[in-house]
């Protein structure tokens, strides 16, 4: 039996090329885009897979390289990819598993987009302080914030499927898609579909007021975020059975008692951080201050 031959002339030596070349190659492909969430196009239900090379990923593969590519394109490609995830305890993981280290911040998403999903229960306590530190030390990563069935790519029901022309809405692009008995089709919502749509949406804003603290902490001072590149903070989320509602715990690491009381300290370091509403407006938040020993003096907000 002949032995398997290769024609080493049919592939195509990207190393070739100079480094020059190979950036400006990099740039091109960095430009096409990306798709915001990596599942692709969301369907309800099953689509035909499109082309290859109309894929918004058609790039994806230089990440999948030698070492070398993988190198010098990959944290390109990174830096200008959204990323959706379930919840804040998948986008921990997500930092935890693949930029284990200060150092890798850098090559971080453009943008994580976080769902509404948490733990719920005796041991739901989740430390989320890795991805605002991530959002510290990374000048350009972004925290969005959006519930669970905008993640999944679910739209209001009146919206999901056309019975009429049994056309596919796609979440990505906002149209429709797919052949249809009827090409113009006018179908209106039932009022069973208005009223789905009104549960839909009141549940959609409920979801989100719950997270409005940490809208807050993204408008915060300069001392806020110099402290948490420090590592002087820690955040904690948690949600009881008693109280389903998902509860925010901040924590400043200090030395010593100064300045009198930890009650006082912790008005002074809200002050500081430029946090002051969420001692106003939340009653989901609470400051504590965690001194060298570990023992914690409480103040209520």
């Amino acid at each position: 039996m002949t032995p398997t031959t290769r024609n080493v002339q049919s592939f195509y030596d990207f190393l070739a090329h100079s480094a020059e070349i190979r950036n400006f190659i990099y740039e091109f492909a960095i430009a096409a885009g990306t798709p915001d969430t990596p599942e692709g196009d969301v369907l309800v239900r099953e689509a035909v897979p499109e082309p290859y090379a109309t894929r918004p990923w058609k790039f994806f593969g230089l990440t999948q390289t030698c070492r070398q590519i993988r190198a010098e394109f990959r944290p390109l490609w990174m830096r200008s990819t959204s990323i959706r995830l379930m919840g804040l305890e998948a986008s921990v993981s997500f930092i935890s598993t693949f930029m284990p280290t200060i150092a890798e911040f850098k090559h971080a998403p453009e943008r994580f987009t976080i769902g509404t999903q948490y733990e719920i229960g005796q041991d739901s306590q989740r430390d989320i302080t890795l991805l605002f530190r991530m959002n510290a030390l990374c000048p350009y990563f972004c925290i969005s914030f959006a519930p669970f069935e905008d993640i999944m790519g679910r739209p209001p029901p009146d919206e999901r499927i056309c019975t009429c022309c049994e056309q596919f809405f796609n979440p990505q692009t906002g149209e429709w898609s797919g052949t249809g008995i009827e090409e113009d089709c006018t179908c209106i919502p039932s009022d069973a579909d208005l009223q789905d749509r009104a549960d839909w949406e009141g549940f959609h804003d409920e979801e989100l007021i719950y997270m409005d603290p940490l809208y807050e902490i993204q408008g915060s001072s300069e001392a806020w975020w110099r402290d948490l590149q420090d590592n002087k903070i820690s955040i904690y989320m948690t949600a009881s059975l008693v109280n389903l509602v998902p509860r925010f715990r901040i924590v400043y690491k200090a030395r010593r008692l100064k300045n009198g009381s930890s009650r006082r300290l912790i008005r002074g370091l809200r002050d500081g951080w430029g946090l002051r509403v969420l001692r106003e407006d939340y009653d989901n938040v609470k400051f504590c201050v965690q001194y060298r020993k570990s023992s914690e003096a409480r103040a209520a907000t």
